[in-house]
Formats: structure tokens, C-alpha cells, sequence
């Protein structure tokens, strides 16, 4: 009986001991895992950080050189031209077009259309110098 005994003993103490030793090597294992991986994750967010600065600069660049240009007043005058038409103008101008059936009578004005009709031929006036403006500009510009 006690030899009995003493073998149970002496298996569960193997059985014991190879245990503990096989979690010493699964956690030994595990943290050179966590190291590798601390390490791959460490140079992936250095390479983006990088990659992150370097389309700052490229950025930073194009602004100052955008930046560094002269402004052009012609460009500035028809920009605002064009931005103010555009934010007071309801509707756009429509094309003249022939019209046969129309009488040769052509009714008086009411002194209210009178109005309308100027800032419309003010407008189309000032539509006419920046297209004169812009064609300039297009047979200055360098190619």
C-alpha cells in the first residue's frame, strides 16, 4: 500500500512539475509576444507620424507658395464683380432671341421698368468688360 501511495505521489509531483515548467515556458512565450508586438506597433505609428509630417510640409509649401504670389488686381477686380453680381442677381440674364410674332408697337414703359432696365444693361455692361478682361488675360498668360 505505501508503495502504492508513493507512486501516486511521485506521478503527481511529475505530473506537477511539468506543469509549472510548461507555464513558465507559455508565459516566457507570451511576453516575448507582447514584446514583438509593443515593437511592430511602436515602428508602424513612428512610420505614420512621419509619413503624417511629411504631407505637412508638402502642404505648408504649397500654401506659401500660393501665399508668395503677387495678387493680380485685374482677377481681384473681376472676382468681385462675379462674387457680387452673383449674390445680388435673382435669376440669370436670358439670350435676346428673335421673336416674328411680335408687333411692330412696342408699348410704353412704366417709370419703375425704366429702373430694371438700367441695372440690367449695367450688369450686362459690366459682364462685357470682364469678358474683354478675360480674354486679355487668357492671351497674356503664359504657356
Amino acid at each position: 500500500m505505501i508503495r502504492i501511495v508513493l507512486i501516486v505521489v511521485l506521478v503527481l509531483a511529475l505530473l506537477g512539475g511539468g506543469f509549472y515548467l510548461g507555464t513558465l515556458r507559455g508565459k516566457s512565450e507570451l511576453t516575448s509576444l507582447e514584446a514583438s508586438q509593443a515593437q511592430n506597433t511602436a515602428k508602424a505609428v513612428l512610420a505614420e507620424r512621419a509619413s503624417a509630417q511629411t504631407e505637412l510640409d508638402r502642404i505648408n509649401q504649397v500654401v506659401a507658395k500660393y501665399e508668395a504670389q503677387p495678387i493680380d488686381p485685374i482677377a481681384l477686380d473681376i472676382g468681385t464683380r462675379v462674387f457680387k453680381y452673383a449674390n445680388t442677381a435673382n435669376c440669370p440674364v436670358p439670350k435676346a432671341t428673335a421673336d416674328p410674332g411680335r408687333a411692330g408697337d412696342i408699348p410704353a414703359l412704366s417709370p419703375g421698368a425704366l429702373g430694371i432696365e438700367q441695372a440690367l444693361d449695367a450688369y450686362i455692361e459690366a459682364c462685357s468688360r470682364d469678358a474683354e478682361q478675360l480674354g486679355a488675360l487668357i492671351q497674356a498668360w503664359p504657356r
